[in-house]
């Protein structure tokens, strides 16, 4: 993106055992930063354009959710349950593909009617995964498992 001329930065949270490494690489390039673990997910996603989750292997995580909840579209691999996670609030790619990376982020950033989408297709999505309404569809569940 930016050997395309454009203006972005790329903010990694988070901890693990790559840290040291996107360190060392983070050095030279200064549109990339590494904030660490973040407490408060709300006031930083509210900072951000959008999420990107290229992982190689997930199950469900929290930062999705989190990041549909706030708003931010989503750019993610498409690996694990990711698909079913996000449904359509996120461009799904292949994993260690960065061409296809590259090509989602860029069409993030040039369509506005797809970034309000994806914003929109979050927020309705991490309402399902809401605590009250996990909560009523575990008593759902209890309530026909005891009446049969």
């Amino acid at each position: 993106l930016i050997a395309a001329g454009r203006d972005v930065e790329l903010v990694i949270a988070g901890e693990g055992p790559l840290v040291g490494q996107l360190a060392e690489l983070a050095e030279s390039r200064p549109h990339v930063s590494l904030v660490g673990a973040i407490a408060d997910a709300a006031p930083f996603l509210s900072r951000h354009h959008a999420m990107l989750l290229c992982s190689e292997h997930e199950g469900l995580p929290l930062s999705l959710i989190e990041a549909m909840a706030s708003g931010l579209p989503i750019i993610a691999s498409d690996v694990g349950g990711m698909a079913t996670a996000a449904d359509k609030a996120a461009l799904l790619v292949p994993p260690r593909e960065p061409g296809q990376l590259s090509f989602a982020m860029m069409r993030l950033l040039s369509d506005r009617e797809l970034w309000l989408s994806l914003s929109d297709a979050g927020r309705a999505r991490a309402r399902i995964y809401d605590s009250a309404h996990v909560a009523d569809h575990y008593a759902a569940l209890y309530n026909r498992l005891l009446m049969r």
